[in-house]
């Protein structure tokens, strides 16, 4: 699988194993060259490193645990699942749930057996520090490029979008050029209207049409609920067109000049994130200023279990987590509580994820930071949203 959504990510939080036998596996993928050789290697390590940790926690026979990884086993000798990898390789086993993602993030090698799955690595795919897309057009080829700070991963677009000028080609190509129309829906431009133009103006003609149908496609298919920035590549003269039509309210400003024919996906996301950084690192400041600024106001907290209670609720505005924070426990949907403990117990989760997951479910803001950017030194602190005041919550057990 080449994607994860929101919905997703909220299934994968909500399994819960009474057995403490959720699998998750991250592990970093070559892309290229003879090193792709070694991806089911480093594959097959972790495996070793899955069943040594189910023999310690669910399983009392070998066979039995390694019967339990069987789907997981599958993927190494399956030629289609390394075909095209992303920078990292995300996997989840439990019972009958088996989910494997190929994604744009250079994830460390690590195997995690408990009640439920690590989702952690899998936040920077939401987050609103660091993800991006990079559309690279040219009138021979479309590529969609979905980038973080450290990876890519291009977007299988057969059947979303035409792939070149030629094959969006109507087979009213000579009436759309007597009398061609074209509109930005949604964003209040006038429409570009052209009648029995010269053959340059023919030519534009069908370039705006191929750019509508991009747009069509990547809006009704890809973007439906991104807020991801969209940066486009291409020779100079295309970018105003695609700007003219696009519909998508994320497309960035500044765009990358030149033939991206001729540049890897790699070198796209490089020249995107340049682009992009500032931008990131202004969200990121701002967040940990506004938490400052509204610390003593009833509109910040750095309770776990207010934030785990608020963040289901929709509550959250903006979360900031420290990189190395866990905060192990389990929430009562019915009564709104939190329950906290030092060590994982049965059908406890990290009351981090929970909160991140949920915050991103809600259309809030997550950022992960180094500890010593905390703005307050704990390990997570939340800004609820300004129509909303500080939630009264049981939280008993361990504070």
């Amino acid at each position: 699988m080449d994607a994860i959504s929101l919905d997703e990510l909220k299934t994968l939080l909500d399994v819960n194993s009474i057995k403490r036998d959720a699998v998750s596996i991250f592990m970093p993928t070559f892309k290229t060259g003879a090193e792709t050789k070694q991806n089911p290697h480093v594959l097959e390590r972790l495996l070793a490193e899955s069943e040594s940790q189910l023999l310690s926690t669910s399983f009392t026979r070998a066979a039995d645990a390694h019967n339990y990884l069987s789907p997981v086993k599958q993927l190494l000798n399956d030629k289609t699942a390394w075909q095209h990898p992303g920078n990292g390789l995300a996997i989840f086993l439990h019972q009958d749930y088996f989910r494997y993602y190929s994604l744009p993030l250079g994830f460390k090698e690590s195997v995690s057996v408990n009640y439920r799955f690590s989702i952690r690595p899998l936040i920077p795919l939401f987050n609103a520090e660091g993800r991006f897309y990079v559309l690279a057009l040219s009138q021979n080829a479309v590529r969609l490029i979905q980038c973080t700070h450290d990876g890519t991963k291009q977007i299988k677009l057969a059947s979303i979008v035409p792939g070149s000028l030629a094959e969006a080609q109507s087979p009213h190509k000579s009436e759309r050029n007597l009398q061609f129309h074209s509109g930005a829906p949604g964003k209040g431009k006038e429409s570009v209207i052209y009648h029995g133009q010269g053959p340059e103006k023919l030519e534009e003609n069908n370039i705006v049409f191929y750019f509508q149908q991009i747009d069509k496609g990547l809006t009704q298919k890809v973007f439906r609920e991104e807020s991801a920035p969209l940066v486009i590549a291409g020779v100079e003269y295309l970018y105003p067109i695609y700007k003219k039509v696009n519909t998508y309210k994320h497309l960035y400003q500044e765009g990358i000049a030149g033939n991206p024919e001729k540049l890897s996906n790699e070198v796209l996301q490089e020249r995107a994130f340049a682009l992009l950084r500032p931008h990131f690192d202004k969200n990121e400041t701002n967040a940990i200023r506004e938490y400052r600024e509204l610390q003593g106001t009833g509109h910040t907290t750095n309770d776990i279990a207010v934030i785990a209670t608020s963040s289901y609720s929709g509550q959250i505005e903006r979360l900031i987590i420290a990189s190395d924070a866990r905060a192990w426990g389990s929430f009562d949907e019915k009564a709104s509580t939190v329950t906290r403990h030092d060590k994982p117990q049965p059908c406890d989760q990290d009351l981090i994820d929970f909160a991140a997951a949920n915050t991103l479910f809600h259309r809030g803001t997550v950022f992960v930071v180094s500890p010593d950017q905390m703005p307050d030194g704990s390990a997570v602190g939340a800004v609820l949203r300004h129509e909303m005041h500080l939630p009264k919550v049981g939280h008993p057990g361990a504070a």
